[in-house]
């Protein structure tokens, strides 16, 4: 059986950004050493004779021909059209903020 420490919860919630309390930790460490233990008694299905599936229909993709339609912009007006740069460079607000 695998097991899950409280520092990963707490890793795994600062990853998702959400806030946990105590009691919400134990539940989470109890419920995802279920689901992985559940995971180990997967693998020990012998899967040797079955042939592997590469999707659920029959259907295939229907695909146009790429066009130019001309609407490129010229780097230079681009650049200089954009709101806050310096340069060359082009400055965007932070994705990912601490």
């Amino acid at each position: 059986m695998t097991h899950i420490s409280q520092k990963e919860i707490e890793h795994l919630a600062d990853l998702a950004r959400i806030e946990l309390h105590e009691e919400e930790k134990n539940a989470l460490v109890f419920d995802l050493e279920g689901i992985l233990s559940y995971f180990d008694e997967l693998k020990e299905v012998d899967t040797d004779a079955i042939i592997p599936k590469t999707g659920g229909s029959l259907t295939t993709n229907e695909l146009r021909e790429d066009t130019n339609n001309n609407l490129r912009i010229e780097k230079d007006v681009a650049i200089k059209s954009f709101p806050d740069r310096e340069g060359n460079l082009l400055k965007v607000p932070p994705v990912f903020e601490k």
